[in-house]
């Protein structure tokens, strides 16, 4: 399982609006769980089809209204 953590802030200026954001993706940067090995079975993959194996992201920016 991993955590995601978003913060954001709005800051309004009479007719302009700029909203600051900030994103964490896998908060703890937890690997994914292991898969048994089915061609070889002594060995053990992440598995692919639910998890990131990138591990800990972040996405930071700006949008603003005029």
């Amino acid at each position: 399982y991993h955590t995601d953590i978003t913060g954001a802030y709005t800051w309004n200026r009479k007719d302009t609006s700029v909203k600051f954001f900030l994103t964490i993706r896998n908060l703890f940067d937890n690997k994914p769980p292991l898969v048994p090995g089915t061609a070889a079975p002594r060995y053990n993959f992440p598995t692919l089809s639910y998890y990131d194996i990138i591990g800990r992201t972040f996405t930071l920016g700006a949008r603003a209204n005029f």
